[in-house]
Order: structure tokens, then C-alpha cells, then sequence
């Protein structure tokens, strides 16, 4: 099957008339005739029928339009896009994050990115770390806003900002009058599950605390804000997130500090890969990479990732 078979049965089948598609086609009607034969026994389907001397679409014939029309306007969208890379115009950065990369970076990080790069086209989507490594891997995005560690070798990863991690916990339960809790504190509820790199995070600054032992049980998806929240503020857990989740947090979860110093932290990394030398990607990471100046401490590293 090549692209002319497409084109030429999306234009018929548009027609409708195979005299008025030939013209538009500025081919005959004998060598259009063959073609659409030829795409109907690659599929082995009717895509045509005729009602009463008049050219209709069968169902599969209907089916095939939707999927070719599809392909079209991708292969179409392709080569624009190539053209215009070509001549440096509407460049395109596809940019994976977590929740609180919307919070914490993209409303100051955003309109300095349009402000020095107007003609960069950002196109954001939300996915969770796991998610974004595998998005990295098969070139789905081009950079993502992730906790570590990266393992993947041809994935490079500098420090975005660091967060505090703080203790959620119902609003109900006696610990959430306090000005902070101590984790060994909660002992009535079981561990709501979160992140592989959030756990991997709290195992190290909290070696003593199995949070195992007491795992919550039907909680949802660990890397589900929604769900970790919706199961806490029920009263049937805790757990330990960023601060940034208290632009999250219902009235029935309490957010509260954790009582240990130095308080806890992790970082968020900026990602990409190595081998991707996009212009487009360089100008976004050098907003980046200025932004970060203005709004991380200079003491920050990310030796803990």
C-alpha cells in the first residue's frame, strides 16, 4: 500500500463521483478505477457500493476513510513541521512533569520561556515518573521534569529545585493539631504508598521506619495525587509528600511539617537525552538553566538523587 492509495480513495470516496475525483486527481477515471481496486484487495474489503447508479461507502469503507484521513494529516503535519525546523520557524519542545512542576516552575518558568523564544511551541504533558522515563526512552517528549535516580545511561539529569517533604495525615486524627509530626508518632495508621523514588527517598533519611510493616491496603495508585488523598482524608492512612500538595489538599487532610532536623527534602531533576542536539531543546534548557539561577540556593546539589 503506498500514499496514493490513500489520497486517491479519500478524494473518491469525498466525491463520491469517480468523473469529478479523476479531474481533481488530474488523472483518468480508468487508472483511478485501478487503484481503488487495487487498495480493495490489499484490505480484501468493498470499500464502495452502488445505490441506485450512485457511489456510496460501505461500512469498512467508512472506517477506512476515518484511519486514512488520519494518516494524511499526520504525514501532512510531518512534513510541515520539518519544513518549518528547516527554516528555524515554529520550533516544538514536547515537556513531561509532575504536579509540581505546575505549581513551583511553570508559572514564572513559562513566560520567560515566550518571553526569549516566542516562536518555541511548548506542549505539555502531565505523566508520572515513571511514565516520563519511558516518554525519554522512545522519544515521545523531549525533556521532563522527574525525581531520580536516572539509571538510564543515555538520559542526562540537572538539578531543578529542591522541596520539602512534609507529613499528610486525615484532618481528623489528634497529630494534625500539632505544628509538626513526628513519623514514628503515627502508629494507629498504615502507610498510603507512594512513588518509587519518593519511597526510596524516605528510606534513606528514615532508615528506622519499616514502611512496610503497615502498608495501606487498597489505596489506589501510589502515583496518584487524587487517590492518595481521597484514602487519607477518608481516615484510613497517612503518608509523606512535597509541600506542594497542600495546593491539593481537601479540608479533610491535614499537611503538616515533619518533626525532625534538618527537615527533609528531595530534589526534582530536570531531564533529557543525551543524544537529542535539537535547537529547540538547547533554548529551553538555557531558560531553564537561568531560571534555576534565580531560584535555587547556590548551597542546593543534588548529591541525594
Amino acid at each position: 500500500m503506498e500514499i496514493r492509495h490513500l489520497r486517491y480513495f479519500v478524494v473518491v470516496a469525498e466525491q463520491l463521483n469517480v468523473t469529478r475525483a479523476a479531474e481533481l486527481l488530474h488523472t483518468s477515471q480508468p487508472s483511478l478505477g485501478r487503484q481503488i481496486e487495487q487498495l480493495e484487495e490489499m484490505l480484501e474489503v468493498k470499500l464502495f457500493a452502488r445505490n441506485r447508479h450512485r457511489l456510496v461507502l460501505t461500512e469498512p469503507g467508512t472506517i477506512f476513510l476515518a484511519g486514512a484521513r488520519r494518516v494524511l494529516n499526520e504525514l501532512n503535519a510531518a512534513m510541515l513541521q520539518t519544513r518549518s525546523a528547516a527554516h528555524g520557524l515554529g520550533k516544538a519542545i514536547d515537556i513531561g512533569y509532575l504536579p509540581t512542576t505546575a505549581i513551583k516552575i511553570f508559572p514564572t518558568l513559562l513566560p520567560q520561556v515566550h518571553e526569549q523564544f516566542p516562536e518555541l511551541t511548548l506542549q505539555l504533558h502531565q505523566l508520572t515518573n515513571a511514565q516520563q522515563f519511558q516518554a525519554l526512552a522512545d522519544g515521545t517528549i523531549d525533556v521532563g521534569f522527574l525525581r531520580g535516580p536516572v539509571e538510564d545511561p543515555s538520559i542526562e539529569a540537572e538539578l531543578a529545585l529542591t522541596e520539602r517533604l512534609f507529613v499528610v495525615l486525615p484532618s481528623a486524627h489528634p497529630l494534625a493539631r500539632l505544628r509538626s509530626v513526628k513519623l514514628e508518632q503515627i502508629k494507629d495508621l498504615p502507610f498510603v504508598d507512594v512513588s518509587v523514588q519518593v519511597a526510596t527517598r524516605l528510606k534513606e533519611i528514615f532508615p528506622l521506619i519499616d514502611f512496610n510493616v503497615a502498608r495501606a491496603v487498597g489505596a489506589g495508585n501510589r502515583d496518584n495525587l487524587i487517590d492518595q488523598l481521597t484514602y487519607i482524608g477518608a481516615g484510613l492512612g497517612y503518608t509523606v509528600l512535597t509541600d506542594s500538595v497542600r495546593e491539593f489538599a481537601p479540608a479533610t487532610v491535614a499537611v503538616r511539617p515533619i518533626a525532625v532536623v534538618p527537615r527533609p527534602e528531595i530534589p526534582m531533576l530536570v531531564a533529557f537525552r543525551k543524544d537529542n542536539h535539537s535547537k529547540a531543546l538547547s533554548e529551553f534548557l538555557s531558560v531553564v538553566r537561568y531560571w534555576k539561577s534565580n531560584h535555587v540556593p547556590h548551597e542546593s546539589c543534588c548529591t541525594s538523587v
